[in-house]
């Protein structure tokens, strides 16, 4: 009777179960909503996973502080079905576990790994991930060989079996069981041997990494007014930088890295750079000079330099980013985007900006790239850096901001 009642209530709990982890059931696309309320409805075409519409309503949270879960769900045969749905976490927790403690992606999963948290100590990362790594490497290992070693001696047993008095067969037999037995007593001996030539080798001391204080990077990092026509201007021979329409953005933008110094208000000019108000550590104004064979540029100014010399036409850089991301100038804000390069639903394209007035710009080189001219220091060559677009989103979500991206 009761496998009668099972097969009976099979084809109906059928849908549901396949639901729970596959779209393709579906009679139409799966739709994703944020709850209570449905201020920012996710674009379709951006919904491909159940994690997709958590991300949307997460972000679509720091926008709206009434959003405090998500919903997605489709029509099967005519039914509307609830995919999932759940409680969210707050925006800062989300930003928290993207930027500063996310666990690397390994591409080969390691059984029993488990990473400690990276954890920040002032000015720093602190994180054990290598010699985690290591250790766990090395104890799943131990049994792999050690099983394998068993197979081959096994073999190896069959073939001295087998040899009927051939000598040469024997000899082979013996020669592999020797080579297993000493493979695995290397293998299992290798700890012991490192820990008599030197106890520290087998000592992993944790990584402390420069740590980007978001907040900080941006307010260091402004801009003012002012353009060039960077046609007209010296770039040094040594450098190698690319400014011709020839090249790409992305060639143009890689080819400025170790080239590039931030001065605040530096359009590629020679000095004085009257905003800048910082004193290098001799004493001497970083106004007064901008070091040989670089060109120093502030966020906009490199924004500027990019897109000239792509042969571009002009977008507001030179009102800085006041002008860039005003929306009279066609700037709008960001609702939602994908790691991938599409924003608000459309594909970027190298060239377009992304940042905030008054604060700071990045512009899109391709691949989900971006990069900027940030002054969170002013060393020679040290001012160009290259993230991925998620880093400049985040860059202002974490500070409660709404990012903004102005198209070319």
């Amino acid at each position: 009777m009761r496998r009668l009642l099972i097969i009976l209530l099979f084809p109906l709990l059928l849908p549901t179960a396949v639901l729970a982890g596959d779209f393709d059931s579906c009679d139409d696309t799966p739709v994703c909503t944020c709850e209570p309320t449905d201020s920012y409805p996710a674009d379709s075409a951006d919904i491909e996973s159940i994690d997709d519409c958590q991300d949307h309503c997460t972000y679509s949270e720091s926008l709206d502080e009434t959003i405090t879960g998500y919903s997605i769900q489709c029509t099967v045969s005519g039914a509307t079905t609830v995919l999932s749905q759940g409680e969210l976490e707050s925006i800062d927790e989300a930003l928290t576990e993207i930027t500063e403690t996310s666990d690397p992606v390994l591409g080969v999963e390691i059984p029993g790994l488990e990473f400690s948290p990276a954890y920040t100590d002032g000015e720093s990362v602190v994180s054990n991930y290598i010699g985690e790594y290591i250790e766990a490497v090395y104890i799943w290992i131990v049994p792999v060989a050690s099983l394998l070693a068993v197979l081959v001696l096994m073999i190896a047993g069959m073939q001295y079996m087998l040899a009927r008095g051939d000598s040469g067969r024997i000899a082979k037999a013996k020669e592999r069981v020797k080579n297993a037995i000493t493979g695995v007593v290397l293998l299992l001996g290798i700890v012991t041997m490192a820990s008599m030539v030197d106890p520290s080798v087998l000592t992993y001391d944790s990584l402390k990494l420069s740590y980007i204080d978001a907040e900080q990077y941006v307010d260091e990092s402004p801009d003012t007014s002012g353009s060039v026509d960077f046609g007209s201007v010296y770039i040094p021979p040594s450098s190698q930088m690319l400014c011709d329409p020839q090249y790409s953005i992305s060639e143009i933008a890689m080819s400025t890295v170790g080239w590039v110094t931030y001065r605040y208000g530096g359009k590629g000019t020679a000095p004085p750079y009257t905003a800048e108000t910082k004193i290098d550590p001799s004493g001497r104004p970083y106004s007064e000079y901008c070091p040989d064979e670089t060109l120093c540029l502030d966020c906009s100014g490199y924004a500027d330099f990019i897109r000239q010399c792509a042969g571009l036409a002009a977008a507001s850089e030179s009102g800085g980013t006041a002008a860039i991301f005003d929306t009279a100038n066609g700037a709008v804000e960001i609702d939602t985007w994908d790691p991938d390069g599409t924003v608000n639903g459309t594909a970027l394209v190298p060239g377009d900006m992304i940042g905030y007035p008054s604060s700071h710009v990045l512009i899109y080189i391709g691949d989900g790239n971006i990069a900027d001219s940030h002054g969170s220091g002013r060393e020679p060559g040290e001012a160009i850096g290259v993230y991925e677009l998620s880093y400049g989103v985040n860059l202002y979500l974490s500070q409660g901001k709404t990012p903004l991206v102005r198209r070319r």
